[in-house]
This record gives structure tokens, sequence and C-alpha cells, in this order.
């Protein structure tokens, strides 16, 4: 990475949680440099600044940005658009988290 203060590593664990859950805690505990608001949907956010501003993306968000990078570096690699994609998550997941991650997509 070529920023690793702005890169959110792990936001796909963050699907679905909130501010007080454990991962939060952990992740703060762990020395990551974020700082994570709530989202007006009760989500977790992230504050990011940007030219003196500061800017508040959602987790959704952030995966929204990841899924779009992933299909252009798919559509550069078969030399065609892409049309389809599956997306899968883990067997554990809750409703919540699931439900998430379609919003992101």
């Amino acid at each position: 990475m070529r920023k690793p203060k702005e890169t959110y590593m792990w936001a796909h664990q963050l699907l679905g949680q909130t501010i007080d859950s454990e991962y939060v805690k952990q992740l703060q505990e762990l020395g990551f440099p974020f700082d994570y608001v709530t989202t007006a949907r009760g989500g977790i956010g992230f504050k990011h600044k940007e030219k003196g501003e500061d800017t508040i993306y959602s987790v959704e968000e952030v995966i929204a940005m990841s899924l779009q990078h992933i299909i252009k570096i798919a559509e550069a690699d078969a030399q065609q658009p892409v049309k389809d994609a599956v997306i899968t998550c883990p067997p554990y997941w809750a409703q919540r988290e699931r439900q998430a991650l379609l919003d992101a997509a």
C-alpha cells in the first residue's frame, strides 16, 4: 500500500456492525489510526481528512469503492466489460451483515 494510514483494511469485517462492537474495540487497541463514527443509519463510518476537510465514509461506501476497483482490474485483465459477478459471504454472517454487503454492491 502506498498510504497505509489512509487504507481502510479489514473494512469488510465491519459490515453490519455498530460503533460499540467488540471488533471496533479490537482494532482501536491494535492501534489502527482511524476515527470511527456512527453514521446516520446507525452503522460505522470512517472520518477521512482530505484537503483540510473531514469527510465521513460509511463502511458500505468503502466496500463499494473496493468493488469498483476490482471490476476495473477484472475488465483490464479480460479486455472486455464485466457485466456480472458473484459475491459470497461467510456462512456465519448474520442477516444484518449480509444486507450491508448487498447495500455496498
